[in-house]
Parts: structure tokens; C-alpha cells; sequence
């Protein structure tokens, strides 16, 4: 890993050839075995930037500002019906380990990909995706390891 910092630091990455700063070449051994071949890092360059293309107008300001009221919602439905919290939804106790990826991907799937997606997930979901991270979390550590 190199650090970079201040303008002659912006210039040697912002102005860099891609053969010297090459994310596809970084992220491609990672990513792949989670995602599979031909997306995110393992395709050409102008794949990757229509990929890119499908997230950027969720990423807006404004589309933040929007999923404010969304993600209140998804909070308190997941406080009311979750059993490990009070009627008054302000008393109880909870595991953060457990309550936490599961608001995650509910206020997650619900602003970033719709109702229509977000009617799909349970509880149950937020440990598959856990799993998901686990594997790739050791992936990574893995490769770091066999260098």
C-alpha cells in the first residue's frame, strides 16, 4: 500500500497511468470469487463504468435527503415487530451484532433498490449476508497472507 498525500500526492494519483493504479488489478482476486466473472472488477474498464452508471443516481444528495423519512420508517417497523423490544419501542434490550445488519439491509434494500426488493428480505437475510462478508472478509485475508 502506498500513501499519497497533499497536491504532489493528488497529482501522482489523479494523473497516474492506469497501469500504475489499476483498482481491476487490486480488487479483481476479491471481488470476482463474490460477485462472479465479467462483474464489478473483473470486466473491461467500459463495463465497469456502466456498472458504475446503474448506482450513480441513488448516490445523490438529493436521493440521500429522500431516503431520510424511508429509513425512519424501516426503523420503527423493525423496533415494533422485533421481539426483543418494548410496546413503547424505547425499553428492551437488544444484541447490536444482530439488530444491526438486520436494520442495515432493510433501510438498505428499501432506498437503494425499491419496495419492490425490500418486500423479499426477512431477518434471516441479514445473516446470509453476513455469511457473505465472513467469506469474503477471509478471502482477503487469505491473499494477504499467501503473498
Amino acid at each position: 500500500m502506498h500513501v499519497a498525500l497533499g497536491p504532489r500526492g493528488n497529482d501522482i494519483v489523479l494523473n497516474a497511468k492506469l497501469a500504475h493504479v489499476s483498482a481491476e488489478e487490486a480488487y479483481t482476486s476479491l471481488t470476482t470469487p463474490v460477485f462472479g466473472a465479467g462483474v464489478v472488477y473483473d470486466c473491461p474498464n467500459h463495463m465497469l463504468m456502466q456498472q458504475k452508471k446503474f448506482v450513480k443516481f441513488g448516490m445523490t444528495t438529493e436521493a440521500f435527503r429522500s431516503y431520510v423519512p424511508l429509513i425512519v420508517e424501516e426503523v420503527m417497523q423493525y423496533l415494533e415487530t422485533s421481539p426483543n423490544f418494548g410496546k413503547d419501542r424505547m425499553s428492551g434490550a437488544a444484541d447490536a451484532m444482530i439488530t444491526s445488519p438486520q436494520i442495515t439491509i432493510f433501510t438498505a434494500s428499501r432506498t437503494l433498490q425499491g419496495p419492490e426488493v425490500r418486500k423479499f428480505f426477512d431477518a434471516s437475510f441479514a445473516k446470509l449476508y453476513k455469511d457473505l462478508d465472513n467469506g469474503y472478509m477471509t478471502l482477503f485475508i487469505w491473499r494477504q497472507l499467501t503473498r
